[in-house]
């Protein structure tokens, strides 16, 4: 969907010339012209504008508040969708900066009867090594979901805890992820077969560049931080060290590191004392740091200290893993915007987010 007016002049032209063309065609009809009394050319013009200004005032109402789908319409077989810079099976520090200039709708959510509830994230892809300015995943291989019937999944053990559910209208994206809200427990989408990968990502094994509808149920009371499907996610010895991995860096970060406050026997509160010292001490900007030490979140941490959400949260992972605690990066999109004239969320490229998953032993 575009949102530049760029394309209302010639709209507004074609709609009223159009218009009075049909109006000055029928008078000069004979069979219309023996049968009526002609109107003259200018109120033909009246006619003809008052006729467009209602079919553009019911355009625009359409145009509002019914959302633009991916299956609507008639779809090209293999039409290319908007590039997922920033959510693929790498990504790059500097990449959502890129994303979050862009107003490019990537989904829109309709409630069903929630009350305006909606999740503060939707989770995407998950990563485990950093290196060079660079995040990579390190495991490969998915896991099929289980079925309850055709098309319905189950994202977690069935509960009598409150869900919720909504309907997601996904644009058409060159990736094969399913943004799904924290503590999913159902996912019904018109798929044979639904996997998840070992960071804990749904995906359906093909693209969705040809837009995609799903409906995912979800439990509202669970915090932000939950993880996105049900159980504990158990860490193995080999799968500790991959979410502890550290780049080469300098001895200024791992001072920087030992200062903070924090005990190893409690990982939780050393990793929300660190995050709090990067939100009080540094700042938010949309500005990718200049390169100038031989790792970009060097850069951010002490030249640039002002970065956007991919630096905040390097940093943090990269402060909590010299502190013995296993975290991993994840990407997706924060809580949208509602569109005022129709029940249904908005969620644009610049809702893009990156966080921090941190690994409890209890919790997982």
């Amino acid at each position: 969907m575009t949102v530049s007016l760029s394309f209302l002049g010639p709209l507004v032209l074609f709609v009223l010339v159009g218009s009075l063309v049909l109006i000055l065609e029928q008078s000069f009809d004979p069979r219309v012209q023996e049968a009526t009394r002609l109107p003259s050319t200018r109120s033909a013009a009246r006619v003809a504008l008052a006729v467009g200004v209602f079919v553009l005032c019911l355009a625009g109402v359409i145009f509002v508040v019914l959302p633009r789908t991916s299956d609507g319409g008639f779809r090209v077989s293999g039409l290319s969708g908007i590039t997922t810079t920033g959510l693929g099976r790498e990504i790059r520090l500097g990449d959502f900066g890129e994303i979050k200039l862009s107003r490019e709708v990537v989904m829109r959510i309709v409630d069903e009867g929630n009350d305006l509830v909606t999740p503060s994230r939707w989770r995407g892809a998950a990563y485990d090594r950093y290196s060079g300015g660079r995040w990579r995943q390190s495991r490969s291989g998915m896991v099929l979901l289980p079925r309850r019937g055709p098309g319905d999944f189950l994202l977690d053990r069935p509960s009598p805890d409150l869900t919720i559910s909504h309907e997601i209208y996904l644009e058409p994206l060159d990736t094969d992820v399913m943004f799904i809200p924290p503590a999913s427990s159902e996912l019904s989408v018109a798929l044979p077969s639904v996997f998840v990968d070992p960071y804990l990502t749904v995906r359906t094994g093909r693209s969705a560049r040809a837009g995609r509808r799903y409906r995912v149920r979800w439990r509202p009371d669970a915090s932000a931080s939950a993880s996105s499907l049900g159980g504990v996610e158990r860490m193995e010895v080999w799968t500790r060290q991959l979410y502890l991995q550290l780049p080469p860096l300098s001895e200024d970060f791992h001072a920087l590191a030992r200062q903070l406050p924090g005990r190893s026997e409690a990982p939780l509160e050393t990793a929300a004392s660190i995050e709090t010292f990067l939100e009080q001490e540094y700042r938010y900007s949309l500005r990718t740091p200049s390169r100038g030490r031989s790792d970009p979140v060097e850069d951010f941490l002490f030249d640039a200290r002002a970065g956007h959400c991919e630096f905040f949260a390097t940093a943090m992972i990269m402060l909590t893993r010299a502190r013995g605690i296993p975290s991993r990066l994840v990407t997706g999109f924060r809580r949208g915007k509602r569109n005022e004239y129709g029940d249904f969320e908005v969620v644009r490229k610049s809702d893009a987010h990156a966080w921090v998953e941190v690994f409890n032993e209890r919790r997982g």
